[in-house]
């Protein structure tokens, strides 16, 4: 019993630390996770995004978080077509370094060939 008002105790503490801290918000007996102090430099990302919506219905609530994800799923396949076309563009890039590569080879040794002296036949006298 002794034990059980200690635990009220430092929990009603630490709720209160909490709301002290603007983390959460407490409405009789509801209590509203508002988020932790750094994340309102995250906002624009997504992060943190329950302190824009802490304060609304939970059916409000769950069309916004609809809202955000089906936004943040059109985001996704943007940048995957981005990724596709960067792809490609690397393929594209590689092959042509390939094909600048083989054409120095072939140039060096069309130019080591043609700097090499020729052999001419020297005549050997008839016996």
């Amino acid at each position: 019993n002794n034990d059980d008002k200690n635990i009220r105790r430092r929990v009603y503490d630490a709720l209160n630390v909490l709301m002290a801290m603007d983390i959460i918000t407490k409405d009789k007996k509801e209590i509203t996770w508002r988020g932790l102090p750094g994340d309102q430099d995250f906002q624009d990302i997504g992060i943190g995004s329950m302190n824009m919506i802490s304060g609304l219905s939970r059916s409000q609530r769950m069309q916004k978080l609809e809202e955000e994800r089906s936004l943040r799923e059109e985001e996704v396949k943007k940048k995957k077509a981005c990724l596709e076309e960067l792809l490609v563009q690397n393929v594209c890039f590689q092959n042509l370094l390939g094909r600048n590569h083989g054409m120095e080879m072939q140039e060096r040794q069309t130019r080591d060939v043609a700097a090499r002296p020729k052999l001419e036949k020297i005549p050997l006298p008839l016996i």
